[in-house]
C-alpha cells in the first residue's frame, strides 16, 4: 500500500505467543529450556498451530532446527555448510551495486524497530528483496511502457526486466527466459548461496562474486568430520 510492502500486525504477535508457549523446544529437556514433552504431544501441538497459520508456525520450527544442530553437534557444527537463500545483511556491500548496501541497512533498521527484535530473519530479506524488484523495476515500467497494471502488461513488463548479479539486495540478477525456453518464465540469474557457518558467524563461500570468505575445505585436521 502507498508503495510499502508490510506484514499482517498480527504475526508478530502469533509468533511471539508460539516462543512464550514453549513449543519451540517443546521436546528439549529441562536444562536447555524445553519442557520435555513427548514427542505425539509436541507433535500435536505442532499440528494445531500449522492449522491456524502455517507460515508463523515454520518460522519457529526454523529456529528449533537451527538451536537443535547447535545443542547436537556443539563446536562439531563449526564449518558445517548450509544452502539456503542468503540474509542481506551477511553480504559485503561493495560486493553489490551502489546503494544497495544503504538499502538493506534501512530494512534492518526498520524491521528491529518494528518488531523489537535483535535478528533479522532471511525471510525478511526474501520478501523485501523480491518486492523491491517489482515495485521498483517492473511495475513502473508496466505502466509506463505497457498501459497499465494487468496481467499482461506486468509479463511484458517482467520479460524486460535485466539486473545483473549484485544488482539486488540478495546479490543475485533478474532475467527471465523468454517464451519457447525451455526453462520459460524462471531467472537464469538466481542462484543457491553456499554459506559455512565459522566461530559463531555465517560467511558466504558462494558464488565467489558475493563471498564474504573462502571456503574453509577442507576441514582442519583437528574437526571431528576432517576423515
Amino acid at each position: 500500500q502507498d508503495g510499502r510492502v508490510t506484514l499482517h500486525p498480527e504475526t508478530l504477535r502469533g509468533f511471539e505467543h508460539v516462543r512464550e508457549l514453549g513449543v519451540i523446544a517443546a521436546t528439549r529437556p529441562e536444562a536447555v529450556g524445553g519442557q520435555q514433552l513427548p514427542l505425539a504431544v509436541a507433535t500435536l501441538a505442532h499440528a494445531y498451530l500449522m492449522a491456524g497459520n502455517l507460515s508463523t508456525a515454520g518460522l519457529a520450527w526454523l529456529t528449533t532446527g537451527a538451536a537443535h544442530l547447535i545443542e547436537a553437534f556443539g563446536e562439531d557444527a563449526n564449518y558445517i555448510y548450509n544452502t539456503d537463500p542468503v540474509a542481506a545483511q551477511l553480504l559485503d556491500p561493495k560486493t553489490l551495486a551502489p546503494g544497495l548496501g544503504d538499502l538493506t541497512a534501512e530494512m534492518v533498521k526498520r524491521y528491529k524497530e518494528k518488531t523489537g527484535a535483535n535478528e533479522v530473519p532471511p525471510h525478511t530479506s526474501m520478501g523485501f528483496n523480491q518486492a523491491w524488484i517489482f515495485f521498483s523495476d517492473v511495475l513502473p515500467r508496466a505502466i509506463k511502457q505497457y498501459g497499465g497494471y494487468d496481467p499482461e502488461s506486468l509479463r511484458k513488463a517482467a520479460l524486460d526486466t535485466d539486473i545483473p548479479v549484485g544488482g539486488t539486495v540478495q546479490g543475485y540478477g533478474v532475467k527471465f527466459n523468454p517464451p519457447g525456453h525451455q526453462m520459460a518464465g524462471q531467472n537464469e540469474r538466481s542462484s543457491p548461496v553456499v554459506m559455512q557457518y565459522v566461530d559463531g558467524e555465517t560467511k558466504i563461500v558462494w558464488p565467489t562474486a558475493i563471498q564474504t570468505m573462502d571456503p574453509v575445505l577442507p576441514l582442519p585436521d583437528s574437526h571431528t568430520y576432517a576423515r
